[in-house]
């Protein structure tokens, strides 16, 4: 037996003086508000209500029984409705870890937006390049670009970055044109990141669905997973 549901049940057909009306109001079949009614007496012991063909009729001990349970019912209520209000207005402090590029050009930016709808929410924003630890660190959560790396995380993908390796004028005037993803790869100049944890070189990756392309002022489009790690 559900004792709140039943305590909850027989408050209201008290109130309504009727099983019938007590059923509409609470959206229950008729012979479910009789029953929990009668598994409620059994687990007390004692007879709640008097039972005729019109009405029901209370007794002493359901009198007694009603003026307890209509208020934990009301304090029932009240717990829920604040649990709903946190839900509905979240609060609390959450501490985060961002990837720098993330953090300057999309996150930072839209800070003032969100305090400003989630005023009750405090953040301590953490900006690395670094693999940490998330359970370590005590960290709730982590952005990051790329493939996940630890398994173990729960971790769900956000979205999709574009990157686009550039190239100024008078590098063109000096090595020339590009013809070829290959030739990118292989002949000429770049930056590119290494791992802060193992220190060993992130290769560039560069695809094309053409052989050949021309290029004026640098226009090679990457794409990079976006992943939130908790």
């Amino acid at each position: 037996m559900n004792q709140v549901l039943a305590m909850r049940v027989y408050v209201r057909t008290v109130e309504a003086k009727s099983f019938s009306r007590a059923a509409d109001q609470l959206e229950l079949p008729r012979s479910t508000v009789s029953k929990l009614i009668t598994d409620l007496e059994k687990h007390l012991g004692v007879n709640l209500i008097h039972r005729t063909t019109r009405s029901v009729n209370v007794t002493a001990e359901g009198w007694e029984y009603y003026r307890r349970a209509i208020k934990l019912v009301a304090d029932i209520d009240e717990a829920e409705q604040a649990v709903r209000g946190k839900k509905d207005k979240p609060q609390g402090h959450l501490r985060i870890d961002v990837q720098v590029s993330f953090a300057h050009n999309l996150l930072i930016p839209a800070l003032p937006e969100f305090n400003q709808e989630y005023p009750d929410i405090t953040m301590a924003l953490g900006i690395s390049d670094r693999t940490i630890n998330i359970v370590g660190e005590g960290v709730g959560c982590a952005i990051r670009a790329g493939s996940i790396q630890d398994q173990t995380l729960v971790a769900r993908k956000i979205t999709d970055l574009e990157y686009v390796t550039c190239v100024s004028a008078d590098y063109f005037k000096s090595m020339g044109i590009p013809r070829t993803p290959r030739e990118v790869a292989d002949a000429h100049k770049k930056i590119i990141y290494f791992s802060s944890t193992t220190g060993r070189i992130v290769p560039l990756t560069l695809t094309g669905k053409v052989k050949r392309w021309k290029l004026q002022k640098a226009s090679i489009l990457l794409t990079m997973g976006m992943w939130l790690s908790i």
